[in-house]
């Protein structure tokens, strides 16, 4: 869970890095507002997750080991949440960092029993599958990447489904792939 924390300071070095280097460097738009909001959000949500492990350490162990699971849980599904903004406010699925979604199966698959990874994979996939649809119809505006992404790949269906597929099959083979590791390495241990 701490290892999590320290991840999200990572993170949020990256976002502003990342986000520094295409306005700067690469002379892509991306709107502030969006990104400022969410890096607030992503300091405070990891400064009131460090505390509550903090105040967690110091209490009952029996009690806070599943307290532990479930802040693990919430943090892994509000980073999710949290990424499908960062994307959708700069570019939707023609943001090369939608591959991002698989650092957190991975994270899931080693860290959470093979039932949570499923279902963190399977929200994961809900989430950037709802933002390519509600993009592709129009429900929610689409913010492109200008200067980086030269056609509306956003609004070709044949290439959503066809990347939507692959990211599909990728993230439950990542998944399988991951948890089989673990549960042959636990068996010969």
């Amino acid at each position: 869970a701490y290892w999590l924390v320290r991840l999200r300071w990572y993170a949020i070095l990256g976002i502003i890095v990342a986000y520094f280097t295409a306005i700067q460097l690469l002379d892509i738009t991306i709107w502030i507002l969006p990104v400022f909001i969410i890096l607030i959000f992503l300091i405070i949500l990891n400064i009131t997750s460090f505390s509550l492990l903090k105040y967690l350490q110091r209490s009952n162990v029996k009690k806070s080991l599943r307290i532990v699971n479930l802040i693990i849980n919430f943090q892994i599904s509000t980073d999710l949440i949290v990424l499908t903004f960062l994307l959708h406010y700069s570019g939707g699925v023609e943001n090369p960092f939608i591959v991002y979604f698989i650092f957190h199966m991975i994270i899931g698959s080693i860290i959470l029993s093979t039932i949570e990874s499923i279902l963190q994979t399977s929200f994961a996939l809900i989430l950037v599958g709802a933002m390519t649809f509600l993009e592709y119809t129009g429900i929610l505006n689409h913010y492109p990447l200008e200067g980086f992404i030269i056609t509306d790949m956003y609004n070709n269906l044949t290439y959503l489904i066809c990347t939507g597929l692959i990211f599909v099959s990728t993230s439950y083979f990542v998944v399988y792939i991951t948890k089989t590791i673990i549960l042959e390495s636990r068996k010969h241990e």
